[in-house]
């Protein structure tokens, strides 16, 4: 269960069962610590107080309360979905979960358009996340990804393949509008990699096309995207893949200037020639490429041990 405390500040708590013991987590100071803090207490309590029938706080009849989910069963279906939607406008996760839900209804194939705009629902929210927020927003993405993850479990890896690669791209863009301090947008984006990974060892995609798109997304990305993936990825990629990128990453490193004063040694920093010069790293230590294309462009190298 979850839910959310108010008080000076507002947290998040969660109860749940795993292994046959109980689990827990909260977002205050204490909770962050991975003690059981009071909020936790509070929670477990008012659980503890509910009746054996599952329902909304509030719900008992006991003269002082109105009886919603009696209230909710006299209501005609359409007069609910407009207030679902309507509560929906106005929260992400609660319409990320919607898509979410509408996409497993959509049969035996997989809704990929519904998917990927759940991803987008809670990924895109418009305004800055700060760090009270961080961890309701991670939440919300982190529901979506496991409903991802689940895709694979199901047989759909090609899907997933597809579906990890746009939740990547969404949150390569949302980063810089996080205050994400205590890493759970970095740790979303780690599970997205591997889940990345394990679809394609699953369901083994075109090398060359994968080794393109692979190349292109650690060249060019500003967080270390898929960094190291020509070792990563080897075991699917395989000898073909491994060749059209190594190929992509020569050509790109043929176009770099040496550097040969130490004034401009900062330009081997750079995120553009800092990416290049860690996949010619990679591929020079795997032998992939000859020790020559390597050395000569690396005349001052951004790692002593490469000079």
């Amino acid at each position: 269960m979850t839910a959310t405390v108010r008080g000076n500040r507002v947290y998040q708590v969660r109860l749940w069962a795993e292994d046959g013991g109980p689990v827990y987590s909260c977002t205050c100071p204490v909770g962050e610590e991975g003690l059981f803090c009071k909020h936790c207490v509070a929670v477990g309590l008012v659980f503890a107080g509910r009746d054996d029938e599952p329902g909304l706080p509030g719900t008992e009849d006991d003269g002082t309360t109105v009886d919603l989910r009696s209230y909710l069963h006299t209501q005609r279906k359409n007069t609910l979905v407009d207030l679902l939607l309507e509560q929906a406008r106005d929260d992400d996760f609660l319409r990320g979960r919607l898509f979410l839900e509408a996409a497993k209804k959509s049969g035996a194939s997989v809704d990929l358009d519904q998917f990927r705009t759940a991803i987008e629902s809670v990924i895109n929210v418009g305004d800055f996340v700060d760090y009270r927020s961080m961890y309701a927003y991670s939440s919300g993405i982190q529901d979506v990804i496991d409903s991802v993850e689940r895709l694979l479990k199901e047989g759909h890896a090609a899907e997933v393949i597809e579906l990890c690669e746009h939740a990547l791209t969404c949150l390569e863009d949302a980063l810089g509008r996080v205050d994400d301090s205590d890493g759970y947008m970095g740790g979303i984006k780690e599970q997205v990699c591997e889940l990345h990974h394990r679809a394609c060892v699953a369901g083994r995609p075109d090398p060359e096309a994968l080794a393109k798109r692979l190349f292109e997304w650690e060249l060019h990305s500003e967080w270390e995207t898929f960094y190291g993936a020509a070792e990563t990825y080897a075991d699917v990629l395989g000898d073909e893949g491994l060749g059209v990128y190594r190929h992509l990453a020569e050509e790109v490193w043929a176009k770099v200037p040496a550097i040969s004063s130490r004034d401009e040694r900062e330009r081997s920093h750079s995120g553009f020639r800092f990416n290049i010069t860690h996949m010619m790293e990679a591929l020079a230590g795997s032998r992939a490429i000859s020790m020559r294309s390597w050395t000569s462009r690396a005349v001052i190298s951004p790692t002593p041990s490469l000079r």
